[in-house]
């Protein structure tokens, strides 16, 4: 395998390893930002529909 190949392929799996990274940042960070937001509304919805 020549030096080349190397580098592309080490290259190549950085990159990948980097965006499965990027990936789970952001689905961690959507999620928790899509509950408090769901959890916030809720609780304003509470009292109009009778509920404390």
């Amino acid at each position: 395998m020549t030096l080349r190949l190397r580098l592309v392929l080490t290259l190549v799996a950085l990159a990948a390893g980097g965006l499965l990274v990027l990936g789970a940042v952001t689905y961690a960070s959507q999620r928790s930002f899509q509950l408090d937001r769901i959890d916030e509304q809720t609780r304003a919805a509470a009292p109009a529909l009778g509920f404390q």
